[in-house]
């Protein structure tokens, strides 16, 4: 819940961030340099203090931003910006929102992530949607015009990507911001002689910046930690149905057939592409994993547990490969933290600040509940039992054995026993593991 929660607010900032960029370039109220000089800096002063007062432990330099994210961030906030002004709104929501999914989407198949069939047709299904609304308003682009917005659109998936490995989104944010103030500077002097902003330019200017672009970018970091790449892409094709929509509410435009039809591909498509799995890897086993624990080790007796806080901290760190990312949060980890009664949002918080193992488990009873001794081998019974003589006997295990190449009689009768084994662990251990 916490997760849809964070996605929508996020998603509702980029539209709202839509907006006051439309209203501010469109009306000529302030120049595209101005306004991207504004937005970064009151971006910056908003969230450089905010930072000093979360209870992040932004323990290493990398946590705290770098210069590559703030370049992306710069990139695509400049050129979205100076694009505007010769674009139309729907060939520049095109480019931009085209550009990032070739991006996101071309990095996840790069790095491992295979969508089903079904999300294929899905990512089909919004892209259409989204020509269908704003086809109408598409004239032929004006070169120069195109190339920074599909410049732009290239940097946010950038910054996108860059942000999944974030372990501490707002100081990590704020670093970016901070960490471009040099390029605004720079940018400033060059076009000084090109500057004008009305006052009401220069409040949107702001409000975009401190509000809707640095909040909403804290959110959006925090979103990515679990989320597939190829799904936050897909998720941002909603930010022109939501401005549509705003439009209809705040500026009185009317409801047409032809809104109606692209949102409903653009949910429609969006819903395959979130709620369906990738398919499952074909061939040999993985390697174990460095820092990924086995099934079987205990924290404070609970199977499991440790293994989903080393796979929030390797997908903090960006090490975890893309194939876990399907399962993050889900799955195994979700049956986790619903028996424990804690937000799984929350408990990656805690871990990725630096919580031990212990540590985290205090957490979790202190916010949830506190498990007896009976309640333990309760869910050590079910975890380590999964698969055996249940509804997944006859079709989950068998298609995960054929799928993974192992052999009929590996001794695979478990979901433990499959992910052991196909980490290259042996999956007698059973009866140490209970000793």
């Amino acid at each position: 819940m916490r997760l849809v929660l964070y996605t929508a607010a996020t998603l509702t900032a980029f539209a709202a961030n839509s907006l006051l960029c439309r209203m501010a370039l469109g009306g000529d109220l302030i120049d595209p340099v101005a306004f991207t000089v504004l937005r970064l800096i009151s971006g910056a002063v908003v969230l450089v203090p905010l930072a000093r007062f979360t209870s992040e432990k932004a323990t290493t330099a990398a946590a705290r931003g770098s210069w590559l994210s703030a370049l992306g961030l710069f990139t695509y906030a400049i050129a979205f910006s100076l694009a505007y002004v010769s674009l139309t709104t729907g060939m520049g929501a095109l480019i931009l929102f085209g550009s990032v999914q070739a991006t996101m989407i071309g990095y996840g198949l790069w790095s491992g992530e295979r969508p089903h069939l079904v999300q294929w047709l899905g990512m089909g299904a919004a892209l259409s949607g989204l020509l269908w609304l704003l086809w109408p308003g598409v004239t032929a682009p004006d070169p120069l015009g195109a190339l920074l917005m599909g410049s732009s659109g290239i940097a946010w998936g950038c910054y996108s990507i860059r942000g999944k490995a974030a372990p501490a989104p707002v100081a990590a944010t704020a670093g970016n911001f901070a960490r471009t103030l040099p390029m605004v500077a720079i940018s400033g002097i060059v076009a000084l002689s090109s500057l004008h902003a009305q006052p009401m330019g220069v409040l949107l200017a702001l409000i975009s910046g401190s509000v809707t672009s640095g909040l909403g970018y804290v959110l959006w970091y925090k979103v990515l930690h679990s989320l597939t790449t190829t799904r936050a892409a897909v998720l941002q094709l909603l930010v022109p149905v939501l401005a549509a929509l705003a439009g209809v509410a705040f500026l009185a435009e009317a409801v047409t057939l032809r809104l109606l039809i692209a949102t409903t591909l653009i949910l429609g498509g969006v819903a395959l592409v979130v709620r369906n799995k990738t398919i499952p890897r074909q061939g040999k086993p993985m390697a174990a994993i460095e820092g990924l624990r086995s099934c079987w080790d205990r924290v404070g007796g609970l199977f499991y547990f440790g293994r989903m806080l080393d796979k929030i901290r390797l997908h903090a760190a960006g090490r975890l490969p893309a194939e876990y990312l399907e399962q993050i949060g889900d799955g195994f980890d979700g049956r986790t933290v619903r028996y424990l009664h804690v937000d799984y949002g929350a408990l990656c918080d805690q871990v990725v600040a630096g919580a031990s193992d212990e540590a985290a488990l205090a957490w979790c009873y202190a916010e949830g509940r506190q498990l007896t001794d009976e309640e333990i081998l309760i869910f050590n019974s079910f975890m380590s039992k999964r698969g055996w003589r249940d509804d997944e006997t006859d079709g989950y295990i068998p298609a995960k054995k054929q799928a993974y190449g192992f052999a009929d009689d590996a001794g695979i009768v478990t979901d433990f026993d499959v992910i052991e084994a196909d980490e290259g662990r042996p999956v007698d251990v059973w009866r140490h593991a209970w000793s």
